[in-house]
């Protein structure tokens, strides 16, 4: 009888480790899996959530605006028209009694999908009000401009006793249409 206490104690001792450890504990382990599972998938789910009104609020801003195309396009230059912005650049300087030089580089236009960027390199000289303005006014002209980078240096003209102002400016105007292809040179 003393050797089935024991062997009773053993089985039982035994059961209640096998439980926990056996049973209850792989259990744990999988019931942590699935929660992280769902916590991932619902975070998933609140990340498309999220986009969704992203894009239907990018839907409604795009909508909104597109009565605005026309207007947009008509400040882009199309080939041929570039004629069009140096002559406002030069009208823009005579209204403002400033000299300008304009370089633009047609062998640069950095493309995009429908709109292109040429780029432009603009020099002013003039005293500094008149040079403030010319810049001022430069957001007036009908084309779409961007500028990029601005440098201004003191220039003191001796003959005349003035300090004047230079200014370089580059930036890009805003093109549409076929970017011209360079030249090829002939096959020998």
């Amino acid at each position: 009888m003393f050797k089935r206490h024991y062997i009773l104690i053993l089985v039982v001792t035994l059961t209640l480790l096998a439980v926990p450890f056996g049973i209850i504990w792989p259990n744990i382990k999988e019931i942590k899996k699935t929660s992280q599972a769902i916590y991932y998938e619902y975070e998933f789910l609140e990340e498309k959530n999220r986009l969704g009104l992203s894009i239907k609020k990018a839907m409604k801003i795009y909508n909104d605006l597109e009565h605005y195309a026309p207007d947009l396009t008509a400040l882009a230059l199309y080939p041929g028209q570039e004629l069009n912005f140096i002559q406002a650049t030069e009208e823009l300087a005579t209204k403002n009694n400033v000299t300008t030089k304009l370089n633009l580089d047609i062998n640069k236009i950095k493309k995009g999908s429908q709109y292109h960027q040429l780029p432009f390199t603009l020099f002013v000289t003039g005293n500094f009000p008149n040079v403030m303005s010319y810049l001022g006014s430069i957001r007036t002209m009908p084309m779409a401009t961007i500028l990029t980078d601005m440098n201004m240096y003191t220039k003191n003209e001796k003959k005349s006793n003035t300090n004047y102002v230079e200014s370089q400016i580059s930036g890009f105007v805003i093109w549409r249409g076929e970017i011209p292809q360079p030249p090829t040179k002939p096959k020998k």
